[in-house]
């Protein structure tokens, strides 16, 4: 009886036909977004703040955390940018006690881990 893994399968036909599979490393950012979201939801701050993932027309990513209602709502953090050329780029600010990211397709994980430096240091 030959046994058929599912997941291998999937793993292996994203891998070698699409030439992407994430996994380990790469969604460790995305793991700890999910808890550091979590742990901020009190019944208010979810409703009225968040955050928003969102494409961008260039192609790209934008990322807005809203931090106000939080304890970082009054941190300091020093803008972060590379404009190197139009596939390789990104930018990461604070304003208004508001997280912004954005960047070329492949800096999503490079955005979230930025935020994720910045709150662990603080």
């Amino acid at each position: 009886m030959i046994c058929f893994n599912k997941y291998l399968a999937i793993k292996y036909y994203v891998t070698f036909n699409f030439g992407f599979w994430y996994e380990g490393e790469k969604m460790e950012n995305i793991k700890w977004l999910e808890g550091w979201y979590l742990n901020n939801c009190d019944g208010y701050w979810e409703h009225c703040y968040g955050i928003k993932i969102a494409t961008l027309d260039n192609p790209g990513w934008s990322i807005k955390i809203d931090l106000r209602e939080t304890n970082y709502v009054n941190a300091k953090f020093i803008r972060q940018m590379q404009d190197l050329s139009d596939e390789d780029w990104f930018c990461c600010f604070f304003e208004d006690g508001i997280f912004n990211g954005v960047g070329d397709p492949h800096k999503l994980d490079m955005i979230i881990q930025i935020f994720r430096e910045w709150i662990e240091s603080l």
